[in-house]
């Protein structure tokens, strides 16, 4: 009778006999036999694999719940075709990743570790047999400039692109990106030709990466980005792309709002305009043309803006900082657009928008105030003066105030705190004597017409 000693050392050898003769046995046998591992489980490849035709994209973090099951299905066809070691979690992870790449490289394919139309082709070519996968339909030739740090501009030259493409960005995405510029070239003189055109998409390198997932249902959270290399790839509705090589060679002291590329990069006044990237939040602003719009919308997702182009723009002005009262219009020609961060002060990249309309001098109206009817004496109140000009205006229009107090002293007329809406200015002031004061507002036009309102206040003791 064998020890419990004896027991084991043939228990062993039977094992190394084992994986022995599974590495004997090749690529395609190790995927049919069982699969020893270090910690002594085995992982049993399916009986066999059927012809896997795969419809969905897939790409780092899907999961079978969002892809009717294809994230095992492309495991199972990986891992009978030798390219991994361990069976199907319906999770694709790094593992997964990797095996596809091993994959596209074996077949032709620039191995991005993303199942695009061309893998997806390849799949069904190598399982179910016919016809080789199609020609890409969408590729890239350079990035220019391959390397800098968050907030580079960066072109990406290519053709196949269409006005809502996303750059994979590392394992992150920017999406809704469109063309900026196509341009016909020499198919005799430039290697890189396809239908005689060469297109371009631009990005700003972001401070935060929003995940590679594009169902309701995911829940990964965006993460910073670090100086690295990034693989840098487009996906549209033609194909998925090639891969390039961008470099983050430093990043931010703060975190900033990042603009990726705004929809519709042109309008009249009155447009409905949504500016798409990262890291914006509640206190954020729309600069444009000098002024500031405040009136913008902003979902929980921190990933995207909107806001109505208004006739004109006022000044943004921290609280408790002097500005100039001048509401700034609109006129028809190309501007800058940019976000700021009104807590920390930072500003984001910006995007070329151009209005198309404008509009001609007319009066301008005051549509209303909000004021206090009452204060105690030396506390600071807030009103804000609402005007506007008819629509069709090119005129800009300045605004001012008399508080009733001056024959005691200034104290800071003309002090803002906030610009409410496009049109609306606001002003703060504290009264230090008590009794009836009746503020006079007035907004003028280039043309010198004017309108006027006033406010009267009742100054009460500070108990």
């Amino acid at each position: 009778m064998y020890s419990s000693r004896t027991t084991k050392i043939a228990n062993w050898l039977l094992m190394l006999v084992f994986a022995f003769s599974v590495m004997s046995l090749g690529g395609g046998a190790r995927a049919a036999s069982a699969q020893v591992m270090a910690s002594g489980q085995t992982t049993v490849a399916p009986a066999s694999i059927s012809c896997t035709t795969l419809v969905y994209g897939l790409y780092y973090g899907s999961r079978d719940m969002w892809t009717n099951g294809e994230v095992t299905n492309l495991q199972n066809f990986l891992f009978a075709q030798g390219y991994m070691q361990v069976g199907a979690t319906g999770f694709f992870g790094p593992i997964t990743m990797h095996a596809v790449e091993q994959f596209q490289a074996s077949q032709g394919i620039s191995a991005i570790g993303i199942v695009g139309p061309l893998t997806r082709g390849a799949v069904a070519r190598v399982s179910c047999g016919g016809n080789p996968p199609p020609q890409s339909n969408l590729s890239i030739y350079s990035i220019n400039p391959s390397s800098g740090p968050i907030g580079t501009t960066v072109s990406v030259t290519g053709f196949g692109f269409t006005n809502d493409n996303t750059i994979h960005f590392g394992n992150g995405v920017i999406t809704h990106v469109p063309i900026t510029s196509s341009i016909a070239i020499a198919c005799t003189t430039d290697p890189n030709c396809h239908g005689g055109i060469n297109q371009t998409l631009t990005f700003t390198v972001p401070s935060y990466l929003n995940p590679a997932c594009y169902s309701a249902g995911c829940m990964m959270p965006s993460w910073q980005v670090v100086p690295d290399a990034y693989n840098v790839s487009v996906e549209n509705s033609n194909d998925t792309s090639n891969t390039m090589t961008f470099l983050v060679t430093g990043g931010n002291s703060q975190m900033s709002p990042t603009v990726y590329s705004v929809s519709p990069t042109s309008g009249p006044i009155g447009t409905a305009v949504t500016v798409y990237g990262s890291g914006f939040n509640a206190n954020d602003i729309v600069l444009i043309g000098g002024g500031a719009i405040t009136s913008v919308s902003i979902p929980g997702s921190g990933t995207q803006l909107s806001f109505t182009l208004p006739s004109g723009v006022g000044p943004y002005c921290a609280p408790g900082y002097m500005c100039a009262m001048m509401l700034r219009l609109l006129t028809p020609g190309q501007y800058q657009i940019s976000v700021k961060d009104t807590f920390t002060g930072a500003t984001s990249n910006s995007v070329s928008f151009t209005i198309t309309s404008g509009t001609s001098d007319q009066t301008p109206t005051i549509s209303g105030i909000d004021a206090p009817a009452s204060l105690a004496v030396g506390a600071i109140g807030t009103w804000t003066v609402h005007a506007s000009v008819p629509f069709g205006s090119t005129t800009n229009l300045r605004y001012s105030v008399l508080w009733g107090d001056e024959n005691f002293g200034m104290n800071a007329p003309m002090m803002q705190t906030s610009t409410n809406a496009p049109s609306s200015v606001t002003f703060t002031h504290a009264y230090q004597t008590i009794g009836t004061h009746t503020a006079v507002f007035t907004v003028t036009n280039d043309s010198g017409q004017s309108a006027t309102t006033n406010s009267t206040i009742m100054v009460t003791p500070f108990y």
